[in-house]
C-alpha cells in the first residue's frame, strides 16, 4: 500500500485537532474550576473565616487558566493555517477518515 503524499500533513492535522479538542475541554473545566474557588472564596469571607489559603489556590488556577487559553488559541491558529492552505476547503479529520476508509 502506498502513502499518499498529503498523508503525513493530515496526520498532523489531525494531532492538532486531537490536541485542540483536548485544550478546549481544559479551557472548560479550569473555567469552572475558577468559578467554584471564587465561590469557595466567598463562602469563607462570608463566615468570617481566613481566606488566605484559598486565594492563594485560585490565583494558582487563574493562572493554569491563562494557560490553557493560551495553548487552545495557539492550536487554533496552527488549525486554521492547514485551513487556509488546503486545496480541499479544510476538511476535519473525521471527514477524511471516512473518506479514506
Amino acid at each position: 500500500m502506498t502513502q499518499r503524499p498529503d498523508a503525513p500533513i493530515n496526520d498532523l492535522r489531525a494531532l492538532i485537532e486531537d490536541h485542540l479538542a483536548l485544550a478546549e475541554k481544559h479551557v472548560t473545566k479550569g473555567e469552572r474550576c475558577v468559578a467554584e474557588q471564587r465561590e469557595r472564596v466567598l463562602r469563607l469571607e462570608r463566615g468570617g473565616h481566613d481566606t488566605t489559603e484559598a486565594l492563594v489556590l485560585l490565583a494558582r488556577f487563574q493562572e493554569l487558566q491563562e494557560l490553557y487559553v493560551s495553548d487552545r488559541n495557539r492550536l487554533r491558529k496552527e488549525l486554521a493555517t492547514f485551513r487556509l492552505f488546503d486545496p480541499r476547503g479544510g476538511r476535519t479529520a473525521d471527514e477524511r477518515r471516512s473518506r479514506d476508509l
